[in-house]
């Protein structure tokens, strides 16, 4: 078969999907000869590469299969990837459950790859338990899609040592923390002057610096791309807004001198500088291990404080991982598939062995030294048993002053969460790296060039393909 025969297959299967599945289940791929609800179970660990999780996976599926007699599990190894779903989608190939990515969500859906879990997520109760900001990216048109696994938000690290040192702290003896953007430059610049030492370290290659320039853009206002009724995509920032964010940018390195000689920072640099006192501030996702476990960074001198705000408000990336259920599982499924995610924890309950769990989980952790303080960003209500307990934990081994961390854990409530860019973000990330080593490099490149420059590239290579 040649490539144009080969897509136009794929594309045929895919419009079907919606309606009946290509390459659908039938009455013998549900049911085992003896009558067992047949659920396949999607990135299940693979004893070969990864025996402690496999064998930890096994144990729930014997012990489910154990109290559920109606319900057999079939493991699957495949993982998520955007290169491999749509074949895998199109052919009818994805297990019955499976995972994806909080930005894959919309597309997932649109496509009718997954089915409507509205009945059993109110039979369930999710509906009440999952957060009030994550419902927009799991529904449509008032049916859920979807519920969450896991999840993240980004945060501002500070290095209180440097703080100090520059004076950045307040009467109480807590450090200050920047609330706009603007303070945020004012007291990177002042780190600088005070101790001769980064204010702030930005990621700026792999995609990694335009997938951390988001939060800063989306506070400007910018908006980086909007679909039209026919469902094509149009780049939209060329914009006044993602200008003055990259300008924001640019004057951090050239009217602030707050950020680090080189314009080519990874992750692992962003780290290094960060965790030996050369950096004050970055953009990042807990735990960042690495700032303790390789460069020696005392816990007690780790800050996470929410983003600041800009002009347009305050944001923050929210990103993480969504259990779906395909398309064409029967109501059966469905079931067997909400019964496996709450035996297994993956939901917003939690019984006394996930306890035991998590409790050594944590246990470990401290005897590492690794950082402990933090509530990670959870898709479920504060209220939840899974929540109260796992902030119990975390306050019980926490090694991270719970002053340092306050800002973190308690967010504003003007605080906006905003998923990632929901077509060919990755790329998109990219883009914005050149963008933003440019204006490091060079004191008179031109903003507004840059970006709509940018955009038209973005959209001729990427947007203009995009399906």
């Amino acid at each position: 078969m040649n490539l144009k025969k080969a897509i136009l297959a794929l594309l045929t299967c895919a419009m079907i999907a919606p309606v009946a599945g290509c390459g659908s289940q039938n009455e013998d791929t549900t049911k085992t000869a003896d009558g067992k609800t047949i659920i396949s179970v999607g990135a299940w660990p693979k004893e070969d590469t990864n025996k402690e999780s496999y064998d930890h996976y096994m144990d729930i599926k014997n012990r489910f299969e154990t109290a559920n007699t109606d319900v057999s599990v079939q493991p699957d190894n495949w993982s998520f990837s955007v290169d491999s779903f749509l074949a895998k989608a199109a052919s009818g190939a994805l297990p019955v459950l499976y995972e994806g990515y909080f930005t894959e969500c919309n597309r997932i859906v649109s496509a009718g790859y997954c089915a409507d879990l509205t009945a059993a997520v109110q039979e369930y109760g999710y509906d009440t338990q999952v957060k009030d900001q994550l419902k927009d990216m799991i529904m449509k048109d008032g049916k859920y899609y979807a519920i969450p696994k896991s999840s993240y938000t980004m945060g501002l690290y500070i290095n209180k040592n440097l703080f100090e040192q520059a004076g950045l702290v307040n009467a109480d003896g807590s450090i200050m923390i920047p609330d706009t953007y603007e303070e945020l430059a004012e007291f990177a610049a002042q780190i600088r002057e005070k101790t001769g030492q980064a204010g702030i370290v930005m990621n700026t290659a792999n995609g990694q610096g335009g997938w951390n320039f988001l939060n800063i853009a989306w506070s400007f206002g910018t908006e980086f791309m909007k679909q039209d009724e026919s469902g094509k995509w149009t780049a939209t920032f060329d914009s006044p807004e993602c200008v003055a964010a990259l300008q924001y940018v640019k004057d951090l390195k050239w009217k602030y001198n707050a950020l680090p000689e080189s314009s080519f920072i990874t992750g692992t640099e962003q780290q290094k500088l960060f965790g030996s006192d050369q950096a004050a501030m970055f953009i990042g996702t807990p735990p960042q291990d690495e700032l303790v476990s390789q460069y020696g960074m005392s816990t007690e001198d780790i800050c996470i404080a929410t983003l600041p705000s800009g002009p347009a408000g305050r944001f923050a990336q929210v990103g993480g991982v969504l259990s779906f259920i395909r398309n064409d599982a029967t109501e059966e499924q469905i079931d067997a598939c909400f019964r496996f995610i709450d035996f297994a924890n993956w939901g917003y309950g939690i019984d006394d062995d996930a306890k035991t769990s998590m409790d050594g989980e944590y246990q470990v952790r401290a005897e590492k030294g690794l950082p402990i303080g933090f509530y990670q960003y959870s898709p479920w209500k504060d209220n939840t048993e899974r929540t109260e307990y796992e902030h119990q934990i975390i306050d019980k081994y926490a090694n991270i002053p719970a002053e340092n961390v306050a800002s973190f854990n308690n967010p504003p409530e003007d605080l906006q969460l905003k998923p990632e860019e929901p077509v060919s973000c990755q790329e998109l990330y990219t883009v914005l790296d050149s963008c933003i080593q440019e204006v490091i490099i060079n004191e008179n490149a031109d903003c507004a060039q840059l970006i709509k420059d940018a955009a038209a590239n973005f959209q001729r290579d990427y947007l203009d393909n995009a399906q």
